[in-house]
């Protein structure tokens, strides 16, 4: 991940669960991103992605984990996201 994201040159901020892998923290913060933590949701244990819809205009990187296995697929969070994030095309 960390090579990734300096060959690709992302910076500013990253928008992470708060429940995600240190090692994944870690190596964000590495890379030179500010960290933004997000609740998870009661219903889901995924990230909640009303919560995160709030911060994700100015961010450069949305890590969306499916948390203990949960198959969940919020396509209509991703777009919603794309269309409120200054960052994608």
């Amino acid at each position: 991940m960390y090579n990734f994201l300096r060959s690709n040159k992302v910076s500013g901020v990253a928008i992470l669960p708060v429940n995600i892998c240190h090692s994944v923290v870690a190596t964000v913060e590495y890379a030179g991103l500010q960290v933004r933590f997000v609740d998870i949701a009661a219903e889901t244990l995924c990230m909640d992605t009303a919560a995160a819809l709030k911060l994700v205009h100015d961010a450069s990187l949305l890590i969306y984990v499916h948390t203990y296995g949960v198959e969940e697929v919020p396509k209509e969070f991703y777009q919603q996201a794309k269309v409120l994030n200054h960052y994608s095309g």
